[in-house]
């Protein structure tokens, strides 16, 4: 607001004629052109500052409504990949069969959830795969993997990511296979609850929270703080 007063005041000034704010100083041919006099380009000067404090604010007022609006959308997105998140364990559930066709087949009861796993991380590799080089291809972004700025580690973290979630299904599948009929029923919010709780628990030990105020973090605590009475919760229910 204080920019475009300025402007406003100064805009009269500059647009005068024929007065000493707005008349050039002139000299004989051997001089130098002509140039405003010190108070006309003090006052140039104040406008085109106004002028840029009023582009800044209209740059930030459009990149505040982008940002929200993209907030909105993330928000919404998480909220749908919320709901179809059960669906895997629907996968796991009504893919009975297949486990009983390992156990015929000689596979090891814990190790028969297995078959189930093996088909369902097939398709979802394939449609992970496939968005990922949409985006490489979109963004021009392939060459990013032989970056020197890449370090190994990178590619270390990655592999480990792979082999630790991969092994949590393996796990959860031993698991349910031994809670029986409850094994989809009571394993899946365990489950799900504590990677919850170990992802957040990761995160703030990694700095990922820094930053961020006391009453943000106690939102956090307290989401977690329900999450641990949900498992215990369900942990009892599943054993009465």
């Amino acid at each position: 607001m204080l920019q475009r007063a300025v402007a406003l005041a100064a805009l009269p000034f500059l647009c005068r004629t024929g007065t000493s704010q707005s008349r050039l100083v002139t000299g004989g041919p051997n001089l130098p052109p002509p140039v405003f006099r010190t108070d006309d380009a003090k006052l140039q000067a104040k406008y085109d500052a106004a002028l840029a404090g009023q582009r800044r604010e209209r740059e930030a007022r459009s990149l505040a409504a982008m940002v929200q609006k993209r907030f909105w959308v993330g928000l919404i997105t998480c909220i749908v990949a919320g709901i179809s998140c059960p669906m895997l364990n629907f996968v796991f559930v009504l893919g009975a069969e297949l486990q009983s066709n390992a156990l015929a087949s000689g596979s090891r009861p814990d190790m028969a959830a297995d078959a189930i796993w093996a088909l369902r991380l097939v398709a979802g590799f394939l449609a992970n795969a496939g968005y990922c080089v949409y985006l490489l291809n979109k963004n021009h972004t392939w060459g990013l993997f032989c970056s020197p700025q890449a370090p190994a580690s990178y590619w270390l973290g990655g592999s480990l990511m792979r082999i630790l979630c991969f092994g949590s299904f393996m796990a959860y599948g031993m698991g349910a296979m031994r809670l029986g009929l409850l094994g989809g029923i009571v394993g899946w919010p365990l489950f799900m609850s504590m990677s919850l709780v170990a992802s957040n628990f990761w995160g703030a030990v990694t700095g990922e929270w820094a930053g961020v105020d006391r009453r943000g973090f106690a939102y956090l605590l307290a989401g977690i703080a329900r999450l641990a009475l949900a498992v215990t919760v369900i942990a009892r229910g599943g054993s009465s």
